[in-house]
């Protein structure tokens, strides 16, 4: 007994379509039906896969070429994340040795020298001792005006309660 497959199974090995399978069978004077599950026999077998071999080629071929292309895409990938990788870690080195040379000039600046003097609070002094001078006249001269004024003024009356509001409730 022969061996029967799928045309499923044979479409997809040969990379072909249910309608071009059919009608090149048709074309061959072989009736079948146009179901992705019907069986055929191996002569149906032999006669698509004479015919659709270069197919089946194309198809291994382009699923070689594929996975050659992922291959250098991940290779390529992998060349790029390896440069950044670098980039960053040499951004790093020179950062460190930026905070080493801050770090340095820093301790050298850090012991400052004393060339002159320069007084600023001598005239202020001066004006301050004149101010105080001046003020303590002044109260002096206001102790007076306000015990004339204490004298002349006399008190006023305060505020008188007239009447008380009960506003608890009563029960």
């Amino acid at each position: 007994m022969a061996k029967q497959q799928r045309l499923n199974k044979v479409l997809k090995e040969f990379n072909i379509s249910l309608d071009r399978a059919v009608d090149f069978l048709t074309s061959k004077n072989i009736e079948i039906e146009a179901n992705p599950n019907t069986k055929i026999s191996e002569d149906i077998y032999t006669l698509l896969s004479e015919e659709f071999e270069s197919d089946k080629t194309r198809k291994v071929t382009s699923k070689v070429i594929g996975e050659d292309l992922k291959r250098e895409k991940e290779a390529i990938r992998l060349a790029l994340e390896k440069e950044k990788e670098e980039k960053r870690l040499a951004l790093e080195k020179e950062k460190e040795k930026e905070n080493e040379l801050f770090k340095t000039e820093s301790e050298k600046i850090s012991g400052l020298k004393q060339v002159g003097k320069i007084d600023l609070y001598k005239e202020q002094e001066k004006t301050v001792k004149q101010e105080k001078t001046h003020s303590k006249e002044n109260k002096k001269e206001e102790s007076k005006e306000t015990k004339v004024e204490k004298i002349k003024t006399h008190k006023l009356p305060g505020l008188k309660k007239i009447t008380k509001i009960d506003i608890s409730e009563k029960k």
